[in-house]
Parts: structure tokens; sequence; C-alpha cells
């Protein structure tokens, strides 16, 4: 049966065992598996949850808590158990200019401040002497636009935050005569790390602030409440950690059991109820000394509330309802079940973006604009799920946004960890894709912020796997669409910057060849003009010396047909000396050679010189012989 209804045995169990009023789903789960007839047995449990909450009782049945909202200075009247902790922080910000206020997620900062410390700022004594007015602000993704929005909603008009102390010179215009003070709220400061992907907005932002606080003539004080687990965060910036070193901060616990009891009683009573002592004892037991629980109590006791029994809220609706722990999943559990697949799909696809993950850090809710929400499925789809979502009080759909109710939910509710932990290297892609999407359009469409080279290859190799493409909205596959359009164009435009450059170099290189050749060519036209040249002269030498000094003239024509031997100049030269008997110089006399003899054999040469001496030599290599054989003459 329970493969068939799709819930644990235990659920079922508990269904069938008649001690509390099972929810709509897991009843019609059950009525499935057994064959019944669910639009029976679909109104016969309305009947028996009317006759248990009492809907036809008197009194008040208002609901006294609010469950995963936070409470607003509008609900200060049913706002109980951190009165020490209000008055403790009232005097803390009458005499400090900045003050941080730190707690756990769930610990009821934000309660605490607005509604606790805000309408304070209009009665209390120590915020007496001056007229107190409150601006009220979360970052965003874009804390300065946001600060100048909220600044304009307080003073009436749009300030000037063209230059660095435009806040402080806008507050102080508002009032001349100087009497009136101003509390500047940021609460949910965390946002500013989380969802602003500037650094350079950030520290601006922090600048304004701390310049509207500090100083003799301000008349701002700066309350932020912050994320405990963001602590270090602050500490990047050095004027903000400066200020927070100097004990300008509260630090915010579990509560008491005794504050507990408060906030569990003084609602009841205040709305004319009563709560069981059973159910007083269990909610302490399950939520004191959790500092995280307020929003899961607070949930809890609404869920109760539903199931009330006349002005009676029971243990046994507690129980009903999922207890503590397990009423917030529940509520979003029955919630998505009564879904159809589309509509889950959507709905998994918009938790999805109400989430921002953290690095280090826990998941934190996350705020998105109706438009980024808007195309995530069918439009009508979307918006029907968002209403739904919103009447079970899981989200809050301001004007331009939405949000989570609380991130109890998303440490609470177990199918949303699964969404955030089965692909949680996928989504933070995602998300930084949205982020940079979000970016690119609040600048214009700007081509210089669109994804390039490796963010571009992950970005599309992500987007093109089935499940990942429907997960894009309208905004992203757009911005997807014009990275690669871009990187297409970027491609063709270096295809034809390449080959234009292929083609000028092969010109060029051409050219370069072209001038080559007809240098090689001009240089050997010069160097054959110069050696004929050389050559002629050397024959106009020989010449001119054949009749008076033949052996140099036989010489140059020698050296002129070496020069230029294709040269017919110099080829008749060098033949006319081979008709001219031409002196030689042997070494060896001391006066002229008178005669000259060979042998027959013409290997020995006989001298006479003017002195009647007679020298033998040998004819071929012109050496004296110094035992020279008797020749035959």
């Amino acid at each position: 049966m329970a493969k068939a209804a799709h819930y644990s045995v235990t659920a079922l169990a508990e269904a069938a065992g008649g001690e509390h009023l099972p929810s709509l789903a897991v009843t019609l789960a059950y009525v499935a598996a057994c064959g019944g007839d669910r639009a029976a047995w679909e109104k016969r449990w309305r009947e028996a949850e009317a006759e248990l909450t009492g809907s036809s009782a008197g009194g008040n049945f208002a609901a006294p808590y609010l469950g995963l909202a936070a409470y607003g200075p509008q609900d200060a009247d049913r706002y109980f158990g951190r009165e020490r902790l209000v008055e403790h922080v009232v005097h803390k910000v009458a005499g400090t200019p900045v003050v941080a206020v730190f707690g756990a997620s769930g610990s009821g900062k934000s309660s605490l401040i607005r509604a606790g410390l805000l309408p304070a700022s209009r009665s209390h004594p120590a915020f007496s002497g001056h007229e107190w007015s409150w601006i009220l602000l979360t970052p965003t993704q874009s804390p300065m636009q946001e600060l100048a929005h909220a600044v304009a909603g307080w003073g009436g008009r749009e300030p000037d935050n063209g230059e660095p102390g435009w806040l402080d010179r806008t507050l102080r215009l508002a009032d001349p005569s100087g009497d009136k003070r101003v509390l500047l709220v940021v609460d949910q400061f965390e946002e500013l790390f989380t969802l602003c992907p500037d650094p350079a907005e950030r520290a601006g932002f922090i600048d304004e602030l701390l310049d509207a606080a500090l100083g003799a003539e301000r008349v701002a004080t700066v309350v932020l409440g912050i994320r405990a687990d963001f602590y270090g965060h602050c500490a990047t910036h050095p004027g903000l950690a400066e200020v927070l070193g100097q004990g300008a901060q509260v630090l915010i616990g579990p509560m008491s059991r005794d504050e507990l009891r408060s906030a569990i009683t003084q609602p009841a009573l205040r709305a004319e109820l009563i709560v069981e002592r059973d159910l007083i004892a269990t909610l302490l037991a399950d939520i004191a000394g959790e500092p995280g629980g307020l929003p899961l109590l607070s949930h809890a006791l609404l869920e109760t509330w539903r199931r009330r029994r006349g002005n009676l809220l029971t243990q046994t609706g507690y129980h009903a309802s999922g207890g503590a722990h397990g009423a917030l999943a529940q509520t979003a559990e029955r919630t998505y079940a009564d879904f159809d697949d589309a509509e889950r799909d959507a709905a998994r696809r918009v938790f999805l973006r109400l989430t921002a993950l953290g690095d280090g850090t826990e998941d934190t809710r996350r705020r998105a604009a109706h438009t980024e929400l808007a195309t995530v499925a069918d439009q009508a789809t979307v918006a029907g799920v968002l209403n739904r979502l919103a009447t079970a009080r899981l989200v809050v759909i301001g004007e331009n946004s939405v949000e989570v109710a609380h991130e109890a939910l998303i440490r609470a509710w177990p199918r949303l960890r699964r969404w955030l932990t089965d692909d949680r290297d996928g989504l933070m892609l995602h998300r930084r894709l949205t982020d940079a999407t979000q970016v690119w359009q609040s600048a214009g469409r700007d081509p210089d912020l669109l994804y390039r080279a490796a963010q571009l290859v992950q970005a599309t190799a992500w987007a093109d796997l089935p499940d990942h493409a429907a997960a894009l909205n309208a905004d992203e596959r757009e911005f997807l669409d014009e990275a690669i359009r871009l990187r297409d164009k970027q491609i063709r435009a270096r295809k034809r910057r390449a080959l234009r450059i292929r083609v000028v170099t092969a010109v060029v290189v051409a050219l370069l060849a072209a001038a080559t050749v007809i240098t090689v060519i001009q240089r050997n036209d010069a160097r054959e003009a110069h050696r004929g040249a050389v050559a002629r002269q050397l024959v106009a030498e020989a010449t001119a010396l054949r009749e008076v000094d033949p052996l140099r003239a036989a010489q140059l024509s020698l050296a002129s047909w070496r020069i230029a031997p294709d040269l017919p100049a110099t080829r008749n030269s060098l033949i006319s000396t081979q008709a001219v008997a031409l002196p030689t110089r042997i070494a060896g006399h001391s006066g002229e050679v008178r005669d000259v003899a060979f042998s027959r054999d013409g290997q020995v040469m006989a001298t006479v010189a003017d002195k009647g001496t007679v020298r033998m030599w040998d004819a071929a290599t012109r050496w004296a012989r110094r035992s020279p054989a008797t020749p035959t003459w």
C-alpha cells in the first residue's frame, strides 16, 4: 500500500490510527490506494477539519501567529518574548551611530528590528529630544538603487545621488532645522554579499551608510540586520570593520524558556485563545535552545491554530500539523503534492531561483523579480503556482519581486534540500548565468558584458542538456543567444581577417621574390660589366706594352683572359702573345745572359753570361745543376 500511495508506512499508519486528522494529501493517497471515492472522502475530510477547527465557534479567530513571515511595525502589539532584548537594542541604538544586529538564521533579528526597535523609536524615552523617522530597506542585487529608492519614498522626491556623500546631504537638507533624526535600517544586510555581484558597488554602499552616520553634524543612525555567519564578510570593508570593532554590535541568541512561553501564550491570550499546558511543555521541549527555531515555532503555532478546537490550541492539533520540525515541511509538501505535473515543475524552478547558494555559508533566500520568474514555465502556470505558495505562506509576493517567506523553509523541507544538492555545481553555474544576464540587461545589453571563450563554452554545454535548457528563462536564453551570435560574428571576422592577411602576405612575398630576382640580376649584370671593363683595360695596357715590354704585355693578356675568358678581345690578346719571344729572368748570373743552349733531349739548359760564365740548369725546373752529367748537345 505504501508503494501505491507513495507515502511511507509510518505516515499511512498515523493516518489510520485516528489520533489526529491526517493531511488532505495523505488522506486522498490512502483512499486512492484502497480504491475509494476521492471526491467523497475529500468532502468528509473538509467536514472533519471544519469540526475540529471550530469554525462555527465564537471568539476572535484572527490568526495570532504570523507563521514564517517576519513581524513588522504593524505587529508590535502581538510581538512578545523579546522585551529585554528590545530594551537593550533601543539603548544601544540611541547612543551609537552605527549598530549591527547579528543573529543566526531564524533567531528573530528581523522581527526584533521591525516590530521591536522601529515602534520604540516613536515612544521610548531613550529617543526623546528629537523627532524620529525611519527608512527601511534590504540591499537586493542593486543596493545603491534600492537605497536611493527608499530615500525617495521617505523624502518624497528623488535624491541627487551622483556624488559621494549624497545620502548625508539628502537627509540633512530634508530638515534644515536639524531637530529630526532618521533610523536608517538595512535588514538582511547579507544580501549585499550574496546578491550584489559588483564589489565596487558593495563598497560604495557601505561608504554612504557610514558617511551618513559618522560625524558631528550627522542626523542618521544606521542599524544593520546581519546573519551571524556573514560576520567575516563585514570585516572585508575597513571602515565597517573598525566600527564593529568598537562594540557597535548586538548578538541575538535563542530565547529563554520564559521568553518562549511568553511568545506562545501572549498572542493567544490577546486573541482570546487558550493553549493547552501539555502543548506549551511540548513546544518548549522542541524549541528551547535552538538558535534558528523561531520561524519553525511560529509556523507550527499557526498550523496548530488552524487545527484548534473552538478557542483551544491542542497538542493533538500540534501533532497533526507535523510539530515544530515537521509542520513547515508538511505544509510545503502538501502544497507541492496538490500541484499537477506542470505546476510541480514550475514550483521546483521557482524555489531554486529563490535560493542563493552559499559558498562556505548556509544557503539563503534570494529575492527574484517577477520578470525573472514569469518565463520559467507557462506564465499562467507560474502565476497560479506563486499565488498558491503565497496562500500557504511559503513565499512572499511583493510589488516587484518574490522571495521565500523564511530561510527556515530551505533547511526544513527535504525535497527542496534534494533539489539544491542533486546538481549543485549546475545550479551555481545557472545562478552565475542569471546574475550575468541581469547585469547585461541593466547595462542596456552592453555586448562587452556577454559571455566569451571558456565562460560561454561552459554555459552553452550546460544549457544544451534537456533538463537545463528548460530551466532557462527568456532573458537568459536571449543572453546566451546574443553571446553565441557575437562569438560567431567574431569567428567570421577573424576568418576574413586571416584570409586578408594570407592574401596580403602572399602578395608581399611575391613582390619580395621579384625584387630579389631583379636585384640579383642587376647585381650580376653590374659584376659582368665591371669584369668586362677591367678585362678590356688590361687588354689595352697589354697592347701598349707589347713592343717595349712583351713579357709584361703577355702577363696582362693572360690576366685579362682569366678575368673574362668569354670576351673576344681577351682571347685575341692572349693568342697574339704566342708569336712573340718572351724574355725570362734567370737568377744566378752576375751579368746579362748572352747565350742559351739546350741539350738534345731538352732537359738541360746552358747559359753564358757576359763575363764568359757558363752555368747548367734543369730546363723543367730552372734549378741549377750541382753535378751535371755531360749532356748531348
